[in-house]
């Protein structure tokens, strides 16, 4: 790791901590940590979201920066996030953006929550919601 990642690193694990997200465990599993660089290009949208979306003349888009850290992970499952730094081995207790799952259970959890809006007027990807209307009368 670089010296700016091992910054960036100590600054999460104290912030996750204070927050109550992650907790220090003795854990008898633990995945490093690897720093990934963010990708430079645009979400690829499909062509029927493209169609959809073709007569909507109003949109809001919400990103929800710490929607994963919403979801609380099982009691007795959370050894399976644990991960292991310099810094010690930790626990988290709310769902962490790098979990192989993580991205198929916030969409099932966000589809859930807007299931009577969705493809309606409202797009849900992940942790990003597109708001749309023709009109304007239906916001």
């Amino acid at each position: 790791m670089t010296l700016s990642e091992i910054a960036a690193l100590k600054e999460h694990i104290d912030s996750e901590l204070a927050a109550g997200k992650i907790w220090s465990n003795t854990s008898p599993a633990g995945a490093p940590v690897i720093f990934v660089k963010g990708a430079d290009g645009r979400l690829c949208l499909v062509d029927e979201l493209i169609k959809m979306l073709r007569h909507a003349k109003i949109f809001t888009k919400l990103d929800l920066r710490n929607g994963y850290n919403n979801i609380c992970i099982k009691e007795g499952n959370k050894w399976k996030a644990a991960f292991r730094a310099k810094y010690g081995h930790f626990e988290p207790t709310v769902m962490q953006f790098g979990l192989s799952d993580a991205p198929a259970v916030f969409q099932r959890f966000m589809n859930n929550i807007f299931c009577d809006l969705l493809d309606i007027t409202v797009i849900v990807y992940l942790d990003n919601i597109l708001i749309f209307s023709i009109s304007g009368r239906s916001m």
